[in-house]
């Protein structure tokens, strides 16, 4: 009979010390399910972050592109305006050039 007692005095330390583990292993669990969570949910916030960071980088690159081409543009018609200038400017001196020579030839004769 002492021995029965022994063995059930054992057998509720055993289950005890099982039921205590498992609560341990539980509440484990449940940290790593909640540290889990926490971190999906940072992963997740930078993930909208970085997309929305994205978004505003192609944005600006797009505005930058515009500009860009709109630079371009006057860049074209600035150099145009140039090359028609000096043109209109050496035919101005031309016809100055001639004016002279034609009065020069004038005068000899």
């Amino acid at each position: 009979m002492l021995m029965l007692t022994y063995l059930t005095i054992f057998l509720l330390t055993s289950l005890s010390s099982l039921i205590d583990f498992s609560f341990e292993v539980i509440k484990d669990l449940k940290r790593q399910n909640i540290e889990a969570k926490l971190e999906n949910s940072v992963q997740r916030a930078a993930q909208v972050l970085l997309e929305k960071r994205v978004s505003e980088l192609e944005t600006l690159l797009k505005e930058f592109d515009e500009r860009n081409n709109e630079l371009l543009l006057e860049n074209i018609a600035f150099r145009t305006a140039s090359m028609v200038l000096e043109r209109r400017i050496l035919e101005i001196e031309t016809s100055k050039v001639m004016d002279t020579l034609s009065t020069l030839t004038n005068n000899q004769q």
